[in-house]
């Protein structure tokens, strides 16, 4: 808190960008002019693990700052956050703050439990991570504090619509580049194509709408406002820069994106698709660079800025062919797990610096709560990152995946394909060592993930006293995961979910 005056609060979580990419990390993308300047106003982190590796879970962890086996948000579970769990939201009102969450992902929107407390919260649909060249005038979904609950049609998801999602989502993934053609042209046709600035993002109306709730809010009234950003998020396009030529973006355009077929060996990438992915992918992180400066500078517009703690991370990342692994929620490997996190305080208090100790999703909401001067629930896993700057923490940080959402999905997976993946798998970090656990056949492995970033040289051994501690709080992780029993998804989740190629 500055003064007797609460800061402003912006969490922006740029979904599926992992920490190698980012600017800050081993491979960063560039040019990213905004975010080098953010960079020296800021804490960075690069130390930071996402608590899960798939959307719903991370997000619950951070809003709530419970790991998934405390919150139950994750599919061996529920993926519904339960009303007696309080969020950030929930804890700064009291404190005068007003809020607002805009969401390129519409995984979540008020479905989901995650979005409570907010006094707005605005949405996508699906289907802007497919016609990116078609610039929406307003967000699809809107639900203000005091409205009665969304009311979800579950007998029409039923229905013709639900059952064309349902049989076409798998196509979508397999060559997106063509649907990506076609909005373009839809697009231009009803004039609503985005200028070459805008030609890669997803949900171009949240910067009006937060310009829209900033400007309507006291001058005096602080305000939180979280923002989900989905460009790195596949389906990715070829864009001019990585294919200028018409024969360029056929290329490229033909690259498939089949999670389906490649969980159950129907589909290999053939040669030179991975690099044709990995540019696009490189790609669509670069362009956050403009919308993040966007972002800004509606706080800046409005004299906010100054007095404003930012919070600048991502849900999970990507795996791009690392270990032969495709996409993300599989497992707990780095390229999935490991995030960028960098906190700018206000007035850019510390910036520049680079902190020590491990970080966590789970550790943004009590550092919010401490730069607010509110008091969080008990947290007893969490760290305010403040304290991370020059300090190791004394526990460790973990990550969990929670093996795969449906059946359909498990069609053709047989054999060690199958315990790869649908599994409960640990990652417990501490010191210099990263330890992996398969919950259920209780099989450890051990990194020294400083000198060993690729997690090629198994050292796990039970005579090492140093990963005794890791490996016992891993399987205790790993027992209460698969202690607990799944509830069913609803018509509306299954449909999203399905949409966007988790089930």
């Amino acid at each position: 808190m500055t003064g007797n005056r609460p800061p402003n609060i912006l969490c922006v979580v740029m979904d599926t960008v992992r920490a190698e990419d980012f600017p800050g990390g081993p491979r960063p993308v560039a040019p990213t002019p905004f975010l080098d300047r953010l960079q020296r106003e800021s804490v960075l982190y690069p130390r930071a693990v996402s608590p899960s590796s798939w959307t719903i879970p991370s997000h619950a962890s951070l809003f709530t700052g419970l790991y998934p086996w405390d919150h139950g948000v994750h599919n061996r579970q529920d993926i519904r956050l339960a009303p007696s769990l309080p969020t950030t939201a929930e804890i700064l009102r009291p404190a005068g703050y007003r809020s607002a969450a805009l969401s390129a992902n519409f995984l979540l929107g008020p479905e989901s439990g995650l979005s409570r407390g907010f006094d707005l919260v605005a949405w996508g649909e699906w289907w802007e991570g497919y016609l990116r060249g078609i610039r929406p005038l307003r967000p699809p979904h809107v639900f203000r504090l005091g409205d009665p609950p969304p009311v979800q049609p579950a007998e029409a998801r039923r229905g013709r619509r639900w059952q064309v999602v349902r049989s076409m989502a798998p196509l979508l993934h397999r060559y997106p580049g063509v649907l990506d053609a076609a909005g373009r042209s839809l697009g231009r046709l009803i004039g609503r194509a985005p200028s070459d600035a805008d030609g890669g993002h997803v949900a171009s109306w949240i910067e009006p709408a937060l310009s829209d709730f900033v400007k309507a809010q006291a001058p005096e009234s602080p305000v939180y406002v979280f923002v989900n950003l989905l460009e790195a998020h596949e389906p990715y396009f070829p864009t001019h820069e990585v294919a200028p030529r018409f024969t360029d973006w056929v290329k490229y355009a033909r690259v498939r994106q089949d999670r389906h077929g490649w969980l159950s060996k129907a589909w290999d990438p053939e040669p030179g698709a991975m690099e044709r992915l990995r540019a696009m992918y490189r790609a669509s992180v670069r362009s956050l660079d403009e919308r993040v400066r966007r972002l800004v500078n509606v706080f800046e517009e409005a004299g906010r800025w100054e007095n404003t703690l930012m919070v600048l991370t991502s849900d999970h990342g990507q795996a791009l062919g690392e270990h032969d692994l495709f996409f993300h929620m599989l497992q707990v490997d780095e390229a999935e797990v490991r995030v960028p996190l960098w906190v700018r305080w206000p007035h850019a208090e510390s910036g520049g610096t680079t902190a020590r100790g491990w970080a966590s999703l789970v550790d943004v909401l009590p550092t919010i709560a401490e730069a607010a001067g509110v008091v969080p629930p008990v947290l007893p896993r969490t760290v305010p990152l403040s304290k991370l700057m020059g300090d190791d923490r004394r526990g460790p940080v973990f990550s969990i995946a929670d093996g795969i959402l449906s059946d359909p999905m498990l069609r053709g997976l047989e054999g060690e394909r199958r315990h790869a993946f649908d599994r409960v798998w640990v990652a417990a970090y501490a010191g210099d060592w990263k330890l992996t656990l398969d919950a259920e056949q209780d099989a450890p492995h051990a990194y020294r993930i400083d000198r060993d970033p690729g997690e090629l040289d198994d050292l796990w051994s039970p005579a090492n006293p140093t990963l005794e501690p890791l490996v016992t709080s891993a399987r205790d992780v790993g027992r209460r995961m698969q202690g607990t029993r799944p509830a069913a998804l609803t018509d509306e989740t299954e449909a999203r979910l399905r949409a966007w190629g988790y089930l």
